[in-house]
C-alpha cells in the first residue's frame, strides 16, 4: 500500500460539464505536471473547424485561427468571457490554415494544409501584431515546397532560437517532420526526421523553450525539452510530463500563456455543437 503514494492524479479537465469523458493514463512514471483547471469559457462562435491558437502576452488575449478555405481571418478572443474582442482581415490566401505560433508579438501562420495532395507549394505568413491596423493587416509570405512529393500538414511551430519553421505531417502510422530557415523567403523544406505519432494537429513551444505542447490523435502530450537545439528526440525517447486523452469531444489545439506555462486547451463537442476551452493552471511537479 505504501506505494500508492507514487500514484500521480492528473487533472480532470471538468469536461463532464461539457459531456466530455477524459481518458487518463496512469501507466507513465514521474516526472508529471499537475494542473488544476480555473476557468472553463464556450467561444461565441460556433466553429468546429478552429485549427489553431496562440496567446499574445502583448494584448493579453488568444489569436485563434480557423481552416476556412478563402476566409482568411484571425479572431482575437478574451480569455475571461470566450467573446470576439475583433476579428482582422489577413490579405492572403487561406487553402489550409494549419498552424500557429507566436514569438515577440509576431504571428506566423502555416498554410500548410493540402489533404488532396494537389499543391505546388505551401506558405508561411508572418505578421507584426504592431502592424494590424483596422481589421486589416498585410503579412510577410515565404513560399517553400517539400523535396520530394506533396504533403498534408497539419501542425507548424516556429523555434526563434534555431530561427526555424517545424512543419509535422499528417499522417495514420507517423509523423515526418520538415524544417526550414526563417531567413528564407522561398526554399525547399528539409526532412529532419520522424516521430511516432498519429494524426499530429497542433504542436507548440513554450516562450522559455522548456516544453513542447503536441496535439496528436485527440491526446495533449506535454513534454520537457532538455536541449533547445533539439525538440525531436524527446517525443520519441521521453515519456511526457503530462497526456490527457478525451471520449465524445475533440481537442482541437493548444497552446501555453502565462510566465509559468500555463495550458489553454480547445476543445469541440460534435455532440452539442460547441466549442470551448479550459484554462490549466500548473500547479507543480511530482
Amino acid at each position: 500500500m505504501k506505494y500508492s503514494l507514487y500514484i500521480i492524479i492528473t487533472i480532470s479537465l471538468g469536461l463532464n460539464l461539457f459531456s466530455c469523458k477524459s481518458i487518463e493514463n496512469k501507466n507513465e512514471l514521474p516526472k508529471k505536471i499537475t494542473y488544476k483547471t480555473i476557468h472553463k469559457q464556450e467561444l461565441d462562435f460556433k466553429k468546429k473547424n478552429v485549427t489553431g491558437m496562440v496567446y499574445s502576452e502583448n494584448l493579453k488575449s488568444f489569436w485563434i485561427q480557423t481552416k476556412s478555405e478563402n476566409e482568411p481571418y484571425l479572431f482575437l478572443i478574451n480569455p475571461k468571457t470566450g467573446k470576439t474582442k475583433d476579428k482582422i482581415f489577413v490579405r492572403s490566401t487561406s487553402f489550409g490554415w494549419q498552424g500557429i505560433s507566436n514569438y515577440e508579438n509576431t504571428l506566423h501562420i502555416g498554410d500548410i494544409g493540402d489533404p488532396k495532395r494537389k499543391r505546388k507549394s505551401i506558405q508561411v505568413y508572418s505578421i507584426a501584431e504592431g502592424d494590424i491596423k483596422d481589421q486589416f493587416t498585410v503579412p510577410s509570405i515565404k513560399t517553400f515546397s517539400y523535396p520530394r512529393g506533396k504533403k498534408d500538414a497539419k501542425a507548424m511551430v516556429y523555434h526563434p532560437k534555431l530561427k526555424q519553421f517545424f512543419i509535422f505531417t499528417y499522417g495514420a502510422k507517423k509523423s515526418e517532420v520538415y524544417s526550414i530557415s526563417s531567413k528564407l523567403d522561398k526554399g525547399t523544406l528539409k526532412k529532419v526526421g520522424e516521430v511516432n505519432l498519429q494524426k499530429v494537429t497542433d504542436v507548440q513551444l513554450s516562450s522559455d523553450f522548456s516544453e513542447l505542447l503536441i496535439v496528436a490523435n485527440n491526446e495533449v502530450k506535454v513534454f520537457s525539452i532538455k536541449s533547445e537545439k533539439d525538440i525531436l528526440s524527446v517525443i520519441d525517447t521521453g515519456m511526457p510530463i503530462f497526456q490527457k486523452r478525451l471520449n465524445n469531444c475533440v481537442f482541437q489545439s493548444g497552446c501555453f500563456y502565462g510566465h509559468k506555462n500555463d495550458l489553454c486547451l480547445l476543445v469541440y463537442n460534435p455532440i452539442q455543437n460547441k466549442t470551448f476551452y479550459t484554462l490549466e493552471q500548473k500547479e507543480g511537479y511530482y
